[in-house]
């Protein structure tokens, strides 16, 4: 009698998992060389869903009322930690609001695909993929100063903004932000708008590489917070501490 054994297949070792991290890291270079900031824009999230804008994610829930409540009461209880700058305009509020996690009608993204990249490999222990998004500017209007004059809830079609350099977050991400006249409906450009996706098994390796390139919690988000982030997550993984 015959006897056959089936073979498991072989995990991955961890010179395998770095060689697949830098094989997909140079397929990505390869794609962004293609899509050159600033005429293109990036944005990296953890896993595929809509982009759809924080403050109408939850559609049953939304208002513009609500919309509009929750800006004027940051306005009012931000006031005494802006260092004096009271003169904010409605759109430096809103950009404001969203750098530091209030639900707005706006969406982050970065001329800086590296940047994106990390942020679409954060949190290696997720289950998904992660998604860069790529989008081509000329196909929206880009609002210039005197555009920001008017009300941003009252705008009727998808803008980007440059915000001003209010936090070194901002600067360090090459932040900047579009706005959503619509933001319960998924934003689903038409035009100049293609992704790549990071695998889930690789997301570990890859932010491995990208700290060696300069490229992680510390660097992204130019503070304390981003320091000790970092320096736990070098901690946590096992890597050098300098």
């Amino acid at each position: 009698m015959s006897h056959s054994r089936t073979k498991s297949a072989r995990s991955p070792s961890l010179a395998d998992r770095k060689a697949a991290a830098a094989k997909q890291l140079n397929k990505y270079i390869t794609w962004t060389s293609q899509r050159p900031a600033p005429s293109f824009v990036f944005r990296g999230i953890k896993r595929d869903y809509d982009l759809t804008s924080k403050v109408g994610r939850d559609k049953s829930h939304y208002s513009l009322e609500k919309e509009r409540q929750l800006l004027i009461n940051f306005r009012r209880h931000a006031l005494p930690h802006l260092n004096g700058q009271s003169g904010l305009n409605d759109w430096e509020i809103l950009a404001i609001a969203q750098h530091h996690g209030l639900p707005t009608r706006l969406l982050d993204w970065t001329t800086n695909a590296l940047v994106a990249a990390y942020f679409a490999n954060e949190q290696s222990e997720s289950d998904d993929d992660g998604i860069v998004h790529a989008l081509e500017l000329k196909h929206y209007e880009v609002l210039a100063p005197e555009d920001q004059t008017k009300d941003p809830l009252s705008r009727k079609s998808v803008a980007f903004l440059h915000p001003p350099a209010l936090a070194p977050r901002i600067v360090s991400q090459r932040g900047l932000f579009s706005v959503h006249p619509q933001p319960k409906s998924p934003f689903k450009p038409s035009e100049g708008h293609s992704t790549f996706r990071f695998q889930k098994s690789q997301k570990l390796e890859m932010l491995r590489l990208l700290h060696r390139l300069g490229v992680d919690r510390h660097s992204v988000m130019g503070d304390l917070d981003g320091l000790a982030a970092t320096l736990k997550w070098r901690y946590e993984t096992g890597m050098r501490i300098e």
